[in-house]
């Protein structure tokens, strides 16, 4: 492809006898990378029909749950020792999910298909040192509990989730009273949370 209106005719709409020129050039350099094309060919791959999925959250356990329902072996990676990445400090910002369920019930229902799921290999407190291959064939190396794995898969799936936004605004981390959702969220939490809350209270800054 020799582009003449974009890289010619419109950025040198003042200078016609250059624009011309120049495109006589991209013409002749188009021509010559052509000369060295060469065709692509399909080929095939074996491809291991298995998926690596990083991160215990919501996301990584739903993929995982989808994929093992489907009959594919699947690598569970989770760098904490539970499941449930943001969703275990979920209380009441959802109220109710989509099917009518509370968030903390929908998470006891997640993880216990988790555990119960024989295809599904799962890997918490684990960090993940290497991953090699192609695609189709990777090879990944994991580090969980004191014991290295190497495992061989098809495909990865990236759910490491996302973090709050600390806001630098709104007199954030100078009043009291100021708190994000998942802090107020916290505050509100039953009891079996309780030591999230001592956690939050360590980390803010004017505690």
């Amino acid at each position: 492809m020799a582009n003449i209106r974009d890289q010619c005719s419109w950025v040198h709409m003042h200078e016609p006898e250059k624009a011309t020129q120049k495109s006589r050039d991209l013409a002749r350099i188009a021509v010559a990378k052509a000369r060295l094309l060469q065709p692509l060919h399909r080929r095939m791959v074996r491809v291991e029909k298995s998926a690596l999925v990083i991160g215990g959250g919501l996301s990584g356990m739903i993929a995982a749950l989808g994929l093992a329902n489907q009959g594919f072996d699947v690598y569970l990676v989770e760098k904490e020792k539970k499941l449930g990445g943001n969703l275990r400090e979920i209380h009441y910002m959802l109220n109710y999910l989509l099917t009518g369920e509370r968030p903390q019930n929908e998470l006891l229902r997640l993880t216990g298909e988790i555990e119960e799921n024989s295809r599904i290999h799962l890997f918490t407190d684990a960090v993940i040192e290497n991953i090699d291959g192609t695609i189709g064939n990777f090879k990944t190396r994991i580090s969980a509990q004191g014991e290295t794995t190497e495992v061989t898969h098809g495909v990865v799936i990236v759910a490491t989730g996302a973090k709050e936004y600390k806001p630098k605004e709104y007199l954030y981390g100078q009043e009291r009273q100021v708190m994000t959702q998942r802090e107020l969220e916290l505050q509100l939490a039953p009891e079996e949370a309780c030591w999230r809350r001592k956690m939050v209270a360590v980390r803010r800054p004017w505690s």
